[in-house]
C-alpha cells in the first residue's frame, strides 16, 4: 500500500511539474504576442512620422513653389513692360523717318516714365521678397531681398546729361561740271550756293556720329556750326539735306580762293562722281532727301548754325544705320547768281574753323535687361534649392 501511494504521489508530482511547463510555455507565448505588438505598434508610429515629415517638405515645396511662380509673374510683368517700352521707341523712330517734317516723338520722356515705372515696379517686389515668415526660408528670402533692393536703388538713379562737339571727318564741294572732273577734297574751303557765272555749288559734310555717342545715349539737341569767309551784302537760305549715297574725299586742293575747283583725283566726290572716276551719283549733284532737315539765313562773315529735330532723327538713323551714316549736303540759294557763300573746311589753316558738331544728349540706364537678369538668377536658385 505504501508503494501504491508513492507512486500515486509520483504520477501527481509527474502532473504538477506539466502543468507548470505548460503555464511557463503559455507565458512565454504572451511575452512573445506582447512584444510583437509593441514592435507593430513602433512601426505604425515611425510610418506615422515618415508621413508627416513627407507633408511637411511637401508644404515646404509647395510654398517654395509659391513664390517661385510668384517671382515667374514678376518677371513676366518686366517682359511686358519692356517690351512696351521697345515699341513705343520704335514708334517713335518709325514717326521720325516715315515723316521728318513732323516733330519726333518726345523718346527722352518715355524712357524716363519707364525707368520711374519699373523703379515702383520693383519697390513693391522688395516689399514681397523682405518679409520672412518662415524660418527655413531665410537664406533664400534674404538673396531676393538684396537684389530686388539693389535693383530698385539702382532704377531710381536720375539720368545725366552730357554735351560733346566733334569736328567732321570727311567733307568736299560739288562743283557743277557736265564732264563731272573738278573736285576739291582737300582744299581749305566749301562752297554752296549759285556763282555769277552762274553754276551751282554744294558742300557735303560728314561725322563719326557712331564712335561718338554712348550705346545708352538718347539726344535731346543737335546743332550744326559752319563759318564763313567771304565777303557779301546779301542774306540768303541755306537748306541742309541727309545724304542717301555714300561718297569719298580725294586728294585734290584747288588754289587761290578755290572757288573754281581743281582738277579731280582718285577718290574725289564730284558733280557726277560719288568717288572719281569709277563710282557715279544716282543724280548729278549728288543724292539726298528731298526734304530738308534743317535751314539758316546766312550773311556775311561769321558762325552760322543749324539746329532741329530732324536734325535729331538723322542722327538717330545713323546710329542705327551706321553703314548709311553719309552726312549732310548743304544747298545754298540756287534760284538767281551770285548767291554763293566760302565755308572754311575741316582742312582749314585757322583751328576751330570748320564744321563742327555739338551733341546735347542724356545717358539713361536701361533696366529691362539687368531686371531679367535679376529675375533669371533668383528663379535659377530657387530651383537648385528644390532639386537639393
Amino acid at each position: 500500500m505504501e508503494t501504491v501511494d508513492a507512486l500515486a504521489m509520483d504520477a501527481v508530482a509527474m502532473e504538477t511539474v506539466d502543468a507548470l511547463a505548460m503555464d511557463a510555455v503559455v507565458m512565454e507565448t504572451l511575452d512573445a504576442l506582447a512584444m510583437d505588438a509593441v514592435v507593430m505598434e513602433t512601426m505604425d508610429a515611425l510610418a506615422m512620422d515618415a508621413v508627416v515629415m513627407e507633408t511637411m517638405d511637401a508644404l515646404a515645396m509647395d510654398a517654395v513653389a509659391m513664390e517661385t511662380l510668384a517671382i515667374d509673374a514678376v518677371a513676366m510683368d518686366a517682359v511686358a513692360m519692356d517690351a512696351l517700352a521697345m515699341q513705343t521707341t520704335n514708334l517713335a523712330v518709325t514717326h521720325a523717318r516715315t515723316d521728318r517734317r513732323t516733330d519726333r516723338l518726345p523718346r527722352l520722356p518715355i524712357r524716363l516714365a519707364m525707368n520711374h515705372l519699373l523703379a515702383n515696379h520693383f519697390r513693391y517686389f522688395e516689399a514681397l521678397t523682405c518679409t520672412t515668415p518662415r524660418p527655413w526660408q531665410t537664406p533664400l528670402m534674404l538673396a531676393r531681398c538684396f537684389a530686388s533692393t539693389t535693383l530698385a536703388s539702382f532704377l531710381a538713379l536720375p539720368a545725366s546729361a552730357a554735351v560733346i562737339e566733334i569736328a567732321a571727318n570727311r567733307d568736299t564741294t560739288l562743283y557743277e561740271s557736265a564732264t563731272g572732273a573738278l573736285g576739291n577734297g582737300s582744299g581749305q574751303y566749301l562752297f554752296a550756293g549759285t556763282t555769277n557765272q552762274p553754276q551751282l555749288r554744294r558742300a557735303l559734310i560728314a561725322f563719326d556720329v557712331h564712335s561718338a555717342l554712348p550705346e545708352n545715349a538718347i539726344i535731346t539737341s543737335v546743332t550744326l556750326r559752319m563759318h564763313v569767309a567771304s565777303t557779301t551784302s546779301l542774306t540768303n537760305l541755306f537748306t541742309l539735306h541727309r545724304a542717301t549715297g555714300d561718297w569719298s574725299e580725294g586728294a585734290s586742293d584747288a588754289t587761290g580762293n578755290e572757288g573754281s575747283g581743281a582738277a579731280a583725283l582718285t577718290g574725289d566726290a564730284t558733280w557726277l562722281h560719288s568717288s572719281y572716276a569709277s563710282i557715279f551719283w544716282n543724280n548729278a549733284g549728288g543724292d539726298f532727301a528731298s526734304v530738308i532737315s534743317a535751314s539758316a539765313s546766312v550773311g556775311d562773315i561769321g558762325f552760322y548754325s543749324w539746329s532741329s529735330t530732324s536734325m535729331i532723327a538723322d542722327l538717330e538713323f545713323w546710329r542705327a544705320n551706321p553703314q548709311s551714316s553719309f552726312g549732310w549736303l548743304l544747298r545754298g540759294d540756287e534760284s538767281s547768281a551770285g548767291t554763293t557763300r566760302r565755308f572754311d573746311s575741316s582742312e582749314s589753316l585757322t583751328a576751330g574753323m570748320g564744321p563742327s558738331l555739338m551733341i546735347e544728349y542724356t545717358l539713361v540706364p536701361a533696366p529691362g535687361s539687368i531686371a531679367l537678369i535679376v529675375l533669371s538668377s533668383l528663379m535659377a536658385r530657387g530651383r537648385r534649392q528644390r532639386r537639393s
